[in-house]
């Protein structure tokens, strides 16, 4: 089992998103989203860029303006 990733419950939380709605984010299940933050599996590839990217202030902006568009 991997670590529990805080890090990213700490920005999931900062930014008052749920856990679905960061799944969204990540175009992943939130069952996927939630075991990333348990440890339970481990946050690689692109995923793990894309959380990267999120952790700034302008990738946030950015993710927020795609999620808005149908």
């Amino acid at each position: 089992m991997s670590t529990p990733l805080f890090w990213l419950q700490q920005w999931r939380q900062s930014h008052d998103l749920t856990q679905g709605a960061a799944a969204r984010l990540f175009n992943v299940h939130w069952v996927t989203y939630a075991k990333w933050e348990l440890g339970q599996k481990p946050l690689t590839g692109t995923a793990l860029r894309l959380a990267q990217v999120l952790q700034e202030p302008q990738g946030m902006r950015a993710a927020e303006k795609v999620n808005s568009h149908p």
